[in-house]
């Protein structure tokens, strides 16, 4: 996870924080975050085509909360990641795509509280039930052990 903090310090040393610019989106999908408390949040992860090893990604929450920071590739689909929020939540962890259009991510926040978020297409379907949630969850972790 240094990585992914490192990484993201220094897209907002060169000023590459926030929104990606219009045009450098490569990859916009639904996503979900379910907190160990049960709370369940959704909205829209967008991220860059790599530089290197390294992604720029922006995440929207539907309570209106932006996040913004980088990835950071350590293997074939997997990385760390570090999102900085308006809100003043920070949230690290370790990422995997299990296709190039979906994923998942085991993190905590800046209190360490632990979440999960799953990203794609079938994030789009999860409103308000941890079934839903859990299903996709499961559904990842399937298609990560098939690598």
């Amino acid at each position: 996870m240094l990585a992914a903090q490192e990484a993201a310090a220094e897209q907002e040393a060169a000023g590459q924080s926030g929104a990606a610019a219009d045009g450098d989106v490569g990859l916009v999908m639904p996503h979900a975050i379910l907190r160990d408390s049960g709370e369940l949040e959704v909205g829209e992860l967008a991220v860059v085509p790599p530089s290197g090893d390294s992604r720029q990604a922006t995440a929207t929450l539907t309570n209106g909360d932006v996040c913004s920071g980088g990835l950071v590739g350590t293997g074939d689909n997997r990385g760390t990641f570090a999102l900085s929020c308006e809100s003043g939540t920070v949230w690290l962890g370790d990422y995997i795509f299990a296709q190039a259009d979906l994923g998942s991510a085991v993190m905590r926040d800046h209190r360490s509280a632990p979440a999960r978020m799953v990203y794609g297409a079938d994030a789009a379907d999860i409103e308000a039930g941890l079934v839903d949630f859990e299903s996709v969850w499961a559904s990842r972790e399937a298609m990560a052990m098939q690598e």
